[in-house]
């Protein structure tokens, strides 16, 4: 057997396009990571995804597929410390995947549902927290994103918060909790609720 690598890359775009539909999703999040033109084609590929939950404070997106989801944890730095800033840049990502699929039992005669979780860690990729959001939240189609802002050492403005999310969402609400306060924002865009 050769140790030889498949040249995906080098595909006809439409090629590209059939083989990335049938790969895992976190599969697909990472090709753009390649190049532009990778990043273009898994962008024109509208990834469908049911709900987005993104908490920061101890930053994490959480990615709903339907039948398999994806978690994107961020190590901020060796002490469990949480994140203190939108540009902050974490030291690695923890990914983990799951997958949803029916076994049959013959004795009960009644499907059950089987979840197989695998885990990575992937590099930084040099992006900030807004830059790993915004990278995430443009290569997939969802109708309804939510965030959590757990403010503890925590600062931002809220202009920068509304303008970091914006762009992408259709529908957003965000929950913002401090100790024992929590409450929804407005925005002044009706498909962002802060």
């Amino acid at each position: 057997m050769t140790n030889q690598k498949f040249p995906f890359q080098r595909l006809p775009n439409d090629l590209c396009s059939m083989v990335l539909k049938t790969v895992d999703p976190h599969e697909i999040i990472a090709y753009p990571f390649t190049s532009k033109k990778a990043l273009s084609m898994v962008r024109s590929l509208h990834i469908p995804i049911k709900k987005t939950k993104i908490k920061i404070g101890w930053p994490s997106i959480y990615l709903d597929f339907g039948e398999s989801n994806v978690l994107f944890n961020w190590k901020m730095g060796n002490n469990e410390e949480g994140m203190t800033s939108f540009d902050d840049i974490p030291i690695s990502v923890d990914v983990t995947t799951r997958k949803k699929s029916l076994t049959f039992d013959f004795l009960t005669m009644q499907f059950w549902p089987i979840f197989e979780t695998t885990s990575f860690t992937w590099s930084n990729q040099e992006k900030s927290i807004v830059e790993w959001v915004k990278h995430l939240c443009s290569i997939s189609r969802c109708e309804r994103y939510e965030a959590e802002f757990q403010i503890g050492k925590l600062r931002f403005d809220l202009q920068s918060l509304q303008d970091t999310f914006t762009a992408s969402a259709a529908s957003f609400t965000c929950r913002v909790a401090s100790g024992d306060d929590e409450g929804f924002l407005l925005s002044p865009n009706p498909g962002l609720r802060f």
